[in-house]
C-alpha cells in the first residue's frame, strides 16, 4: 500500500470522525434548545430614596432555578411578595414577618413560602380566616432597612404581632447600609438613600465582548456547561471574598475562627432593639427568630455552594454571631428564638437548603414554619394567638 493511499484513508477516517462529532454536537445543541430551560433570574427591585431598594409594586415575573423549576413571583401594591391587604377585618389576627430573601422565598412557589405555611397551620387549628401572615421579606434587607420600612409603611397594616427572621448576612448588610444612612438629631435612622455598596453578588453575567461570553450567549452547549458547573459564579465570588473583611465576607458571622466583629454585632443588636422599642410603644410584641444557614446544620447541606465562600466540606460551623446573640438577647430583653438545634436534629431525606443557591428548599420552608408555629401557639404568645 502506497503512502498516498494510507494518507487518503487516514484523512477519510478523520473526516468521518469529525463529521460524526459535529453531528452529535449539533443534535445536542438542538435538543438543549428544544428541551432545556436555562436558569433565569429577573430583577424586580427598584432603587429607593428612603429604603435603598424595594420590590416593585404589582409585578409578575418568573425565575427558573438550576433544576429547571419555574417560580412565579408576584408583588402587591407595597412591593411585597404577597396578596393585597386592606383594612384589618374584625376578628382577624395579623402577623407581620420581616426578613430578607429567605423570608421572601423567591426560590419557592408562593403557597410553599414559610409565611403561607404558617398561615395555613394557624387557620387549620383555630378556624379558617382567623389569621393573616404577611410576607414582608425583601431581598438583602437587614434590621436597619426593616426598621425604616416598618415605621414608614408596614405599620399601617396594623399587625398584632411582628416576627423578624434574622439572617447571618444581616451583620454585613447593616454595616454597609449604616455608612450611607441619614440620621436625625437624636441619632435615629431616617433614610438610606440608594448608593452602590461593595457587597458580593451571586453572579456576574459573562461579558459579550470576549470569546467565552460570545459563545455563552450564542451556543447552548456552552451555556449548559457553564450553568451546570457554576463557572461564572465561582470565578467571580472567589476573586471577591476576603475572609474576615466586612465589605466582602458575606457569611463572615458564621466562621468559627473569626475575631473582631463584635462592634458589627452590637450595631445589628442596636437596630433590633430599635424595632422592639418602636413596636412596644404601640403594644405590639416582637419575636426574633434566628435561623441557621446550611453549613451550620449538616455537612450534606449547601454542598455545592459552601466552597465558594471558603467553607470546608464535611464540617458544621457554629460561627461567632450566634453565641454573641445568645448572651446579647437576654441582656437587652430581646425575645430571640434560636432554631439551630432543631434544624440540626432534622432527619428527613429531603435537603433543607438548595445545594448551590443556599436558600431554603420546600422542606426548609416547612421546617421554619413548623418551628414558628410551635413557638407561637404556646407560652408567651398564647394570649394573642388564642
Amino acid at each position: 500500500m502506497t503512502q498516498a493511499i494510507k494518507s487518503k484513508r487516514t484523512f477519510r477516517h478523520i473526516a468521518v470522525v469529525s463529521a460524526t462529532l459535529l453531528l452529535m454536537l449539533l443534535a445536542v445543541e438542538i435538543g438543549l434548545r428544544l428541551f432545556w430551560q436555562p436558569p433565569v433570574s429577573v430583577n424586580y427591585y427598584r432603587t429607593d430614596d428612603a429604603f435603598h431598594h424595594r420590590g416593585r409594586p404589582n409585578v409578575v415575573i418568573h425565575h427558573v432555578l438550576h433544576d429547571g423549576q419555574k417560580i412565579e413571583v408576584a408583588t402587591n401594591s407595597l412591593g411585597l411578595r404577597d396578596v393585597e391587604y386592606g383594612p384589618k377585618p374584625d376578628g382577624v389576627t395579623r402577623i407581620l414577618v420581616l426578613g430578607d430573601s429567605f423570608t421572601e422565598a423567591g426560590t419557592a412557589p408562593f403557597p410553599f413560602c414559610s409565611t403561607k405555611i404558617l398561615e395555613r397551620k394557624l387557620n387549620d387549628k383555630f378556624g379558617a380566616g382567623r389569621f393573616q401572615v404577611i410576607n414582608a421579606g425583601q431581598v438583602s434587607y437587614s434590621p436597619l432597612l426593616e426598621y425604616l420600612l416598618l415605621s414608614r409603611v408596614l405599620i399601617n397594616l396594623a399587625p398584632d404581632l411582628v416576627l423578624l427572621n434574622l439572617d447571618m448576612t444581616d451583620v454585613q448588610d447593616d454595616q454597609l447600609y449604616t455608612r450611607i444612612a441619614q440620621f436625625d438629631e437624636q441619632g435615629l435612622p431616617v433614610a438610606v438613600p440608594f448608593r452602590p455598596i461593595p457587597t458580593v453578588v451571586a453572579k456576574e453575567p459573562p461579558k459579550k465582548n470576549n470569546l467565552l461570553g460570545y459563545f455563552y450567549y450564542k451556543v447552548f452547549i456552552v451555556k449548559f456547561i457553564a450553568e451546570r458547573t457554576h463557572y461564572f459564579e465561582k470565578s467571580f465570588t472567589k476573586q471577591t471574598i476576603v475572609k474576615g473583611e466586612i465589605d466582602t465576607d458575606r457569611l463572615g458571622a458564621t466562621r468559627d475562627e473569626l475575631t473582631g466583629w463584635e462592634p458589627y454585632y452590637e450595631q445589628t443588636g442596636a437596630y433590633l432593639r430599635l424595632i422592639r422599642d418602636y413596636l412596644a410603644a404601640r403594644d405590639i410584641p416582637l419575636v426574633v427568630f434566628v435561623y441557621p444557614h446550611g453549613h451550620q446544620v449538616a455537612a450534606r447541606e449547601w454542598a455545592q455552594g459552601r466552597e465558594l465562600y471558603a467553607f470546608a466540606k464535611d464540617r458544621v460551623y457554629r460561627g461567632t454571631f450566634l453565641p454573641f446573640l445568645e448572651t446579647y438577647c437576654p441582656q437587652h430583653d430581646l425575645d430571640c428564638r434560636f432554631l439551630h438545634q432543631e434544624f440540626q436534629q432534622y432527619t428527613g431525606d429531603d435537603l433543607l437548603y438548595l445545594p448551590f443557591n443556599g436558600h431554603f428548599t420546600r422542606a426548609g420552608e416547612a421546617m421554619l414554619a413548623l418551628l414558628q408555629f410551635d413557638i407561637l401557639i404556646g407560652g408567651d404568645y398564647a394570649a394573642i394567638i388564642h
